[in-house]
Formats: structure tokens, C-alpha cells, sequence
């Protein structure tokens, strides 16, 4: 009844809500909390309208399900993300329910394969990003250790070992530490030990990648909305730094990281060619 609320319902639908109505059952309120999925290297952490899911990978549990004819450029997909869906979509449509992953602006088309949230990748063209088997590719790493713990059900925290496979267009000395502590409204990621031979393709951290509305639409860099289109300033590497994303979000960044904000055109391809 949460899930359908404010949904389009039908027949079926219908007679379950007049049934369920009938005994007095009422809507439940969202999850709160932090869930551990020990068999998926993975956590959901809950807190008010928003989910917050933790994904890594190890060498006996895959991260990314590779076909001959989907999820070609999905290699990124376990290296540690932090995907926030939380947005409910705007009362002009389905009178603000229910919160999506289109609404928090996860859009697929033009979406960079290379910029998962919060995964620590290097970035390359989509040929060599591209599957290196022409089948199926049940993506694992080297290192056996991730996963998550909770702290009595409210809090919790996501770690991992990254060690890249030496297939072909991969670097097998990748390495990176990655960690992500889930405490109220707060989520401190951490990345270190991060490094790799790779010297013609940078390596990144993604703290987040979203679809614009518009144009015109803003993020927010040190307190200052930001509207022009395109933007993608020089920030200091000896400063702090605090963003908002278009969905309200914020990201503090401690001085000595270079930190890349950019709002652009996108052009890539879709995940089946």
C-alpha cells in the first residue's frame, strides 16, 4: 500500500486495497535503518524518505552481470557505490508519489558508464570500457573482503578491497580502499591506498552524476548557486569544498583532493551496442 501510493492502480490493484482497507490495514511508514546483504557484498541504509545503497564485490560473488546483449559498459557497477534515491517526483505528476530513481535523476540516456556515485574507477573510452568477452562476463575482483555491517539496525558501514582482474583493456594492479560510514543524515566515504601503473587514463572517485531539467537548472559550489550551462570552474586544491547536487544533497570535501565539478552536454551510447 506505501509502494502504490499516489500510483495509477488497476483492477487487481483495486480489490487488494478495498481487501486490505476492509481489515484495517493501513499504509506502513518507510524503512528506517541500515539492512545487510551478506550474499550481494551489498547494504541499504534508510533514513527518512531516502535509500542509500552500498555495493561492492569480491572474488567469489560477482558485481556486474555482463550479456552478449546487455550491460555491455557495466564493468563500474560494484567498485564501491553509493547511489542516493530519494526524490519524490513533482505533484504534477502522480501527485508526488512515489519516490524513483528518475525522480532522483538517474537518467540512462547519456549516462557516463565510467561515473557510477560513489565508485572509484579509471576512466576510459567506451571501446575499451566495452566487455572484453563477447559473451557473458560475471565480473569479480581479487580481493575477497567486502561487504557491510550494522550497528543495532540504525547505523552502519560498507568496506572493501578492490583488486582489478587482468583481462584485456583492464589494469591488474589496480588497487583502492574504500569505506562508507552511515550515521543519521550523514555518510563519510572514505578512499585511500588508491593506485595503479595506468599513466594514460585518469583515475576518479564520483561523488555523484545527475540529470539536468534544464540548462539553467543549478548546483551549488561553496554556497554560491551556479546556473550557467556549461560550467566546469578550477577549484582550489588547498581549500574545502561543499556541493549541492539538483536534488539537495551536500558533499564536503576536505582540502588537498583536486575536485572536478561539471555541468555539460553527455553523449554516450545505450548498454545493449
Amino acid at each position: 500500500m506505501r509502494i502504490k501510493e499516489g500510483q495509477r492502480l488497476y483492477i487487481s490493484d483495486n480489490n487488494l486495497m478495498s481487501a486490505f482497507k476492509a481489515a484495517g490495514v493501513t499504509p506502513a511508514s518507510s524503512p528506517q535503518g541500515f539492512y545487510t546483504y551478506n550474499y550481494n557484498n551489498l547494504g541499504a541504509y534508510r533514513y527518512n524518505d531516502q535509500m542509500v545503497t552500498l555495493k561492492g564485490m569480491g572474488n567469489t560473488l560477482w558485481g556486474s552481470e555482463i550479456y552478449s546483449q546487455n550491460n555491455r559498459f557495466g564493468r563500474y557497477q560494484s567498485y564501491g557505490s553509493v547511489l542516493i534515491i530519494g526524490t519524490r517526483t513533482p505533484d504534477a505528476v502522480e501527485n508526488g508519489y512515489p519516490v524513483t530513481e528518475a525522480a532522483s535523476r538517474f537518467t540512462e540516456n547519456g549516462w557516463d558508464w565510467n561515473r557510477v556515485p560513489g565508485t572509484t574507477t579509471i576512466y576510459l573510452p567506451l571501446d575499451k570500457l566495452n566487455s572484453p568477452n563477447a559473451g557473458t562476463l560475471m565480473l569479480r575482483q581479487k580481493e575477497r573482503f567486502a561487504g557491510t555491517s550494522s550497528l543495532e539496525g540504525k547505523y552502519g558501514m560498507f568496506a572493501m578491497k578492490l583488486g582489478e582482474m587482468d583481462y584485456t583493456n583492464f589494469t591488474g594492479d589496480f588497487k583502492a580502499r574504500k569505506s562508507v560510514f552511515c550515521l543519521g543524515n550523514r555518510l563519510i566515504c572514505i578512499g585511500s591506498d588508491i593506485n595503479n601503473s595506468n599513466t594514460s587514463a585518469p583515475t576518479e572517485t564520483t561523488l555523484f552524476q545527475q540529470s539536468l531539467l534544464n540548462t539553467a537548472e543549478a548546483v551549488e559550489v561553496n554556497g554560491t548557486e551556479q546556473y550557467a550551462f556549461p560550467y566546469k570552474p578550477v577549484l582550489a586544491k588547498t581549500d574545502n569544498h561543499l556541493l549541492r547536487d539538483v536534488t539537495g544533497n551536500y558533499y564536503f570535501i576536505p582540502a588537498g583532493q583536486e575536485l572536478i565539478v561539471s555541468k555539460s552536454a553527455q553523449s554516450s551510447k545505450e548498454n545493449k551496442t
